[in-house]
């Protein structure tokens, strides 16, 4: 008797109905929903070009700027950021503000309903590469300078909290907990609960993994928090 439960065994069924049909032309192929032309995107690795928002609105860059659209029967593109030098970007949770980071260290937020911008600070020396939102109104940011700031908007705030030996490329949050990959290789767990928007404030990094042999950028918590 199989130990496998009956949605585990529903999944090998449709994963073995895959398999029976590749290399045949019987698989049903879905069109888009939405194709845009792109004039420019630069093959970058450290560049993070593209978000999908809780209130399904997709942002992403195009020759440097920051567009946004909703993939629905009439869309509209609307661009965000004109100023250009941009690379990164994260909508907030609950998809009302979205932030931008820029070549030259400026985080940018900007409110999505009205395109105003909200928020622009110098938060780095060079480029910011990956961005995410706190459980509040704290924008998380690693760059190229090594650092990794804590943004806080309600009180135009920041901090850095700690750093990588080489450009921070990746970064996730959940329960008090902000997890960084490097291109030095490692992966690094703070403790965000702890934090303060002291000057003064530099967090020891809580748990440090150096496995890999290349730069990490693609990482995440468990949903099950097991």
């Amino acid at each position: 008797m199989s130990d496998c439960s009956e949605e585990e065994n529903a999944s090998v069924d449709a994963l073995a109905t895959v398999f029976q049909h590749l290399g045949t032309n019987d698989l049903p192929i879905q069109p888009p929903a939405l194709t845009i032309p792109l004039l420019h995107v630069y093959d970058d690795f450290y560049h993070n070009p593209l978000d999908w928002s809780t209130q399904n609105i997709v942002s992403y860059i195009d020759e440097s700027d920051v567009y946004i659209v909703s993939p629905s029967e009439n869309p509209q593109i609307r661009k965000v950021c004109e100023e250009g030098n941009a690379v990164a970007t994260k909508f907030s949770p609950d998809g009302k503000l979205l932030a931008v980071g820029r070549y030259d260290g400026i985080l940018e937020i900007y409110d999505v309903e009205t395109n105003q911008l909200v928020w622009q600070h110098k938060s780095h020396d060079c480029r910011i590469g990956c961005l995410v939102w706190g459980d509040d109104d704290t924008v998380f940011t690693g760059s190229r300078d090594r650092t990794i700031n804590a943004n806080d908007l309600a009180t135009k705030a920041f901090v850095q909290i700690g750093s990588h030996a080489q450009e921070v490329c990746g970064m996730k949050i959940s329960n008090g907990k902000l997890v960084t990959g490097g291109n030095d290789n490692n992966i690094k767990i703070w403790n965000i609960s702890k934090l303060h928007m002291d000057p003064s404030f530099v967090e020891a990094a809580e748990e440090a993994f150096p496995l890999h042999k290349s730069a990490i950028k693609a990482l995440d918590f468990s949903p099950t928090h097991d």
